[in-house]
């Protein structure tokens, strides 16, 4: 895949710097790859994954450990999901896929 010109002219447009070699084709350092989940949480701040189902009567320390388990199981399990109701009482999360799961959470 190469950049077309229109979007090389797109791109020094706005100053974005290319690398002499593409992403893509560069494997000199495979072995420093890291992959970053994008949570905000920090190393000291992850709660247990310990527990993998969802079950009734969990409780989360705080609405961001609620967050992670979420991400963690939508991963692990397969089961991509989106929040369906969301204001500072409750939290209704559902299966996007029409699955029959779903969450609902409370303070």
């Amino acid at each position: 895949m190469e950049y077309k010109d229109v979007e090389l002219r797109q791109l020094k447009a706005v100053h974005v710097e290319l690398p002499s070699v593409p992403n893509f084709r560069d494997i000199s350092m495979v072995d420093q790859a890291i992959c970053d989940t994008g949570l905000s949480l920090l190393a000291d701040e992850v709660p247990d994954s310990e527990e993998v189902e969802i079950k009734k009567g969990m409780i989360f320390d705080t609405l961001e450990h609620l967050k992670y388990f979420l991400k963690d199981y939508a991963v692990r399990f397969h089961r991509p999901y989106y929040v369906s109701h969301s204001n500072k009482n409750k939290r209704t999360v559902l299966c996007k896929n029409g699955c029959q799961w779903g969450l609902w959470a409370r303070r």
